[in-house]
């Protein structure tokens, strides 16, 4: 699909800057390959930062396999329970990883003085939806519940995320709601993919 006629005239001399992709089965696995470099370039940056970065898997929900995620903590000493920042990362819901984005999660942490955490949850077309919004979901419920041990404020959790990233935030928000899930405290969209006139399909009325 070809969305050129929705991107704002200023914006087009951008666009030309930015390599066509031409995504497939086959090129896929380099694709992939590409942006885990350039995340562990990025990984090796938080270096210049005072924040420490910690790796861990949480449980899944119901058959779903762990989910691993990248937190990041201010280094100096906490003077009660920190807000904490649900960091959601770009790739178009087929690419991507919490470390593309570490410099800009380690300022976050350091200047909002928060932890942030950001999951590497499940990408299509391995996982269709909802297996990316559910590992979302079940990482905010898990911060919720073990907040005390995290040394977080539950009453002050945030949602963020970049492009992909940024429409699974929005989802997550929508979602939580309506379960009557965790409060959340505000969403940060970045360049968030919500434009419904995107779709390659049409929508099935009776879902």
């Amino acid at each position: 699909m070809n969305t050129r006629s929705l991107v704002l005239p200023e914006l087009l001399p951008l666009l030309e800057e930015i390599p066509t992709v031409d995504l497939s089965p086959e090129s896929l696995p380099a694709f992939r390959s590409g942006l885990e470099q350039t995340a562990g370039q990025s990984f090796l940056q938080a270096e210049d930062y005072p924040v420490t970065l910690e790796r861990l898997n949480i449980p899944g929900t119901d058959n779903a396999p762990p989910i691993r995620l990248l937190t990041v903590r201010p280094r100096k000493e906490a003077t009660g329970p920190r807000p904490a920042l649900l960091h959601l990362h770009g790739g178009g819901y087929f690419a991507g990883q919490p470390e593309l984005t570490t410099t800009q999660l380690c300022q976050f942490a350091q200047e909002m003085d928060c932890v942030v955490i950001s999951p590497d949850y499940r990408l299509t077309p391995e996982h269709p939806f909802p297996a990316a919004i559910e590992d979302a979901y079940t990482t905010l419920c898990w911060i919720t519940r073990n907040a005390d041990t995290l040394g977080i404020d539950a009453a002050r959790i945030g949602l963020t995320g970049e492009s992909a990233g940024g429409g699974l935030a929005a989802g997550l928000a929508l979602l939580t709601r309506d379960r009557e899930g965790p409060t959340l405290l505000f969403q940060n969209l970045i360049y968030p993919v919500l434009d419904d006139r995107t779709i390659t399909g049409q929508p099935d009325a009776s879902r």
